[in-house]
């Protein structure tokens, strides 16, 4: 059977495939905040798009119809589309040979083909004015189509994009955005840091005013004592779901209160993750009590659709309650 009687022997609505394709590359871009010139990675499975095995059925029209609508939103913000082939050509990327050169991308000779490389890829092949393939990338942020694995070609740290589209077609789809690495530890190794980063094209590098080496493993010994403490201390199971911000998430069956406030101490925590699980849950308040704001600059950056309070103050506390009871 042809990729053409393969894409009219199931239910494939084109039209609305690009519709969802665009509608979650809009979101993501939104999202992650991309910017002129940044690389957008997209892996796509024509198969799972059509609710089959993936690798089984590659369908060209399928995959032209994905490319178009994402080439086409690409371009309008400024950015390059870079096409993740199938595992047949080693996951490797088709990308406009401009981003290469402009990212010094070294190019290898392979041409993707319907059944080696996958529709999408040969789509941006033909597609692109002047396509060039590389081995691997660092993009800016990701689209999986079809779960074709695109983790390899994104820039460390990834962070999870719930997209409200979850869907082409048939093929489940999952986003990424990614940022630059927290460092923390002693003021001589960072300030290193800083400077090592600027020489190497960053713009700014803002140390951050702290009362102590909080989430680094500076505060391996606090740890270590309340591992010792809590040997002594009994912990009953929780009744109230709480967000642990060293997961980014609720405690899963795997974890244990004491692990996890002695992981807190000393090792990174995930805050926006956090808080973008919190709006998932169907949060749409939030408070901060204690002296400064830092936490609901947080959330404003993050989940803008969350209310925030700020309590300081005794007047503080009075204008919340009064807020809260409507």
């Amino acid at each position: 059977m042809s990729a053409t009687d393969i894409a009219k022997s199931v239910d494939v609505d084109l039209d609305m495939i690009q519709e969802q394709a665009a509608s979650v590359a809009e979101e993501l871009i939104e999202t992650a905040k991309m910017k002129e010139g940044q690389i957008l990675v997209v892996g796509c499975s024509s198969s799972e798009i059509a609710a089959h095995a993936i690798g089984c059925y590659s369908s060209k029209e399928v995959g032209e119809a994905v490319f178009n609508a994402l080439y086409k939103v690409t371009r309008k913000n400024g950015l390059y589309l870079a096409a993740q082939c199938c595992e047949h050509l080693n996951r490797a990327i088709i990308i406009e040979e401009e981003a290469a050169l402009k990212y010094g991308l070294e190019m290898v000779n392979v041409k993707p083909q319907l059944k080696a490389g996958g529709s999408f890829s040969t789509a941006a092949w033909n597609g692109f004015a002047s396509p060039c393939a590389v081995e691997r990338i660092q993009a800016h942020a990701g689209i999986d189509i079809g779960d074709t694995l695109i983790g390899m070609h994104l820039r460390p740290v990834a962070v999870p994009v719930r997209t409200e589209v979850r869907s082409i077609g048939s093929a489940h789809v999952v986003c990424a955005r990614t940022r630059l690495k927290y460092i923390g530890g002693e003021r001589a190794a960072v300030d290193k840091a800083a400077a090592l980063a600027k020489e190497l094209g960053a713009k700014r590098c803002l140390p951050l005013k702290v009362s102590g080496p909080f989430h680094t493993s500076l505060l391996a010994p606090a740890g270590d004592a309340l591992r010792e403490k809590f040997k002594e201390t009994a912990f009953g199971a929780m009744r109230i779901p709480v967000l642990f911000n060293c997961l980014g998430r609720e405690m899963g069956p795997e974890d244990t209160i004491p692990a996890l406030l002695e992981k807190q101490v000393q090792t990174s925590v995930y805050m926006e993750d956090t808080i973008r699980r919190l709006a998932e849950l169907g949060v749409d308040t939030i408070v901060e009590i204690g002296p400064g704001k830092a936490l609901i600059g947080f959330v404003k950056k993050t989940a803008p659709a969350i209310k925030t309070y700020a309590v300081e103050t005794c007047a503080d506390l009075d204008a919340l309650s009064a807020a809260l009871k409507g």
